[in-house]
């Protein structure tokens, strides 16, 4: 990189905002069961998802 050249500038477009926006409508904040899976069974803590923004974007079934 030359010694004058901008490290910081950026060049292109400005990202769409609508997938994220499509997301954050079509899935939930994870709470209930799926909440459980995560904090129980996969050892995450509940800040961990919370800080993160995770999201629950499929169908809830029982276990069998």
């Amino acid at each position: 990189m030359p010694a004058d050249a901008d490290p910081v500038k950026v060049t292109g477009f400005a990202p769409d905002p609508a997938p994220y926006e499509a997301f954050l409508s079509a899935c939930r904040p994870v709470h209930g069961n799926a909440l459980d899976w995560l904090t129980k069974d996969k050892g995450i803590a509940p800040e961990v998802v919370v800080a993160l923004g995770l999201r629950f974007c499929d169908r809830e079934y029982p276990d069998h």
